[in-house]
């Protein structure tokens, strides 16, 4: 057995790396000073740089700088130059996931020679986002695999969780359970039967991905930062998707009056001061909180369980709330948390799997929601009255059809008088 190991969570905006070295416990794995960073990249002359420095040069419209990566790829045409030589845009991941693999090795394992003598037996895991679909989950695998990485595996973090927890006796054996985590604004659940090791069936639901007061502070705030900051010129929904980890954070011991700076896409930081009395008051005009639980219920449905029969867990930080926790209760009556001690236990049945699987295990097909519900009622229209159709005016009596003639002889002449 391997005495180290790196786990790489690729999302659709985001990868984190974590790393695991002489039978230590698993640590994440810093690279200037994050071990997430955003899927931004820049390349110049023999430079590349991931993260952050990179999505300062993609707002600053430098063109050699890119994002939306796996909308990128989809173009074949489409390259970029590194050491004079073209490369494909799916190049742009693996030359990043290897600048943190690089040091890895020079600065925890301290191996001086170049990284192409470690591929082969340098253990990578995959974990990755819901939000990526299999087909952009088996490119990534399969681009390290043909890169000459040997120890290659790829991990359900939800199949291993749901382990861990019915191993830990948080949720019983014989109880079917839906697991909730969200991905910016998107809900994703997930249901367990009892006995199986991967999820039966899955459903996202767009627009349910946080507590509705979160999503509500988010649009607050960047409103706030679009009034006072005229002159950007910001994508709504992109930033309020971002700013949602945020204001879970601020919302965990929220104050009458909400200030400070929050970073937006383009890196910087940008002042604002929400009263949170509007916040609540917003709250209550809040018509689109039904969705995840019709969401559920259609998993349910699906598999003939009823709301008595499951437990349902909340997996994200930006639902593990008290007013989220509420609005599920009402249709649920087993309603969990998963506690941050159960996801590292977690983790650590993630470092301890042996896999060595280069192909990608087959994931349950997932059934979008696909319609947002909106987000402030509108006042009900009144019933609709179907009218009677206008009294015709008053006239004369119409004419009785004309009979058709019949053909018969002319009459008789009168007789002629004698004189």
């Amino acid at each position: 057995m391997m005495g180290y190991c790196v786990v790489i969570k690729v999302s659709r905006q985001s990868v984190a790396f974590w790393y695991q070295a002489n039978g230590q416990r698993y640590k994440p794995l810093v690279v200037k000073g994050a071990s997430e960073v955003p899927l931004y990249f820049h390349v110049h002359n023999n430079a590349f740089v991931f993260g952050a420095y990179a999505r300062e040069r993609f707002y600053q419209h430098d063109p050699d700088a890119f994002a939306n990566y796996f909308e990128l790829i989809k173009d074949q045409r489409k390259h970029f130059i590194l050491h004079g030589n073209q490369k494909r845009m799916k190049q742009l991941l693996y030359y990043g996931i290897e600048q943190f693999l690089s040091h890895f090795l020079t600065t925890i394992l301290y191996k001086n020679d170049g990284i192409e003598a470690h591929r082969p037996v340098l253990p990578l895991k995959f974990l990755f986002g819901p939000d990526l679909d299999e087909p952009e989950r088996t490119l990534i695998s399969e681009m390290f695999t043909e890169a000459g990485y040997g120890l290659v595996s790829v991990i359900s973090y939800t199949d291993i969780l749901m382990v861990h927890l019915r191993a830990c006796g948080a949720i019983g054996h014989l109880r079917p359970a839906v697991l909730l985590s969200a991905v910016e604004d998107t809900l994703y659940a997930d249901l367990y039967l009892p006995a199986e090791l991967s999820a039966a069936r899955s459903v996202k639901v767009v627009g349910q991905g946080a507590d509705p007061r979160i999503r509500i502070l988010a649009e607050m705030i960047i409103d706030y930062i679009t009034e006072q900051n005229f002159h950007l010129e910001l994508k709504r929904e992109a930033e309020v998707g971002a700013v949602l980890p945020f204001c879970a954070q601020l919302l965990k011991n929220p104050s009458l009056i909400l200030q400070g700076e929050t970073e937006l896409l383009d890196g910087n930081k940008y002042w604002f001061r929400i009263n949170m009395k509007m916040v609540e008051e917003r709250l209550q005009y809040y018509s689109g909180d039904i969705s995840a639980g019709e969401g559920i219920a259609g998993l349910l449905r699906l598999s003939g369980l009823s709301p008595n029969d499951v437990v349902v867990l909340l997996g994200s930080e930006q639902i593990d709330t008290p007013y989220f926790y509420q609005r599920i209760l009402k249709d649920y009556s087993r309603v969990q948390r998963v506690l941050p001690v159960q996801q590292d236990g977690a983790m650590q049945l993630v470092f301890k799997s042996s896999s060595s699987v280069t192909a990608l295990k087959k994931t349950p097909a997932i059934e979008e929601l696909k319609d947002k519900p909106a987000r402030i009622a509108p006042p009900p229209l009144p019933p609709k009255r179907t009218a009677a159709p206008p009294p015709l005016p008053a006239g004369r009596p119409l004419a009785p059809a004309a009979k058709t003639p019949q053909s018969k002889l002319p009459p008789p002449l009168p007789p002629i008088k004698k004189k």
